[in-house]
């Protein structure tokens, strides 16, 4: 068996064959990255652009701001409206469930027939509406 021994040549040349590959994957690196970086900064720019500032989706799924301009003209009174979900869970069996609540803010009292006609209004709109409650400031 013999062993072959690497020159003093032979190594020098590895070396800079091996600083030869670890420039060029640098350089590949940084050529792949800056665009990555510049191309994400613009999609989240554009993300905050369409969303008002926020990088997330803001969604009116119970069609709230719709519902706020018609409870308004309806409901001359009107403070503030708020809609979503609400999380109960039972002292007694600790089942959680899941709830859709309305609840309307106005400056006076409103009557009973006043009531049914706001909440007939939400209905149309979120038609899982499981209650309403009314708020006098």
């Amino acid at each position: 068996m013999t062993m072959a021994w690497v020159t003093a040549e032979e190594e020098v040349e590895a070396r800079r064959l091996s600083r030869r590959m670890r420039l060029r994957l640098l350089l590949a690196t940084i050529l792949f990255a800056v665009p990555c970086v510049f191309v994400s900064a613009n999609v989240v720019s554009q993300a905050m652009s369409e969303n008002g500032g926020s990088i997330f989706a803001t969604v009116d799924q119970y069609e709230a701001g719709l519902t706020t301009k018609e409870l308004a003209v309806i409901c001359p009174g009107l403070e503030e409206y708020r809609v979503g979900n609400v999380y109960v869970c039972d002292a007694g069996t600790g089942e959680m469930v899941q709830r859709v609540v309305a609840t309307v803010k106005t400056a006076d009292g409103l009557s009973s027939m006043e009531k049914s006609q706001v909440e007939a209004l939400i209905r149309v709109h979120v038609a899982d509406l499981d209650s309403v409650s009314f708020v006098t400031e």
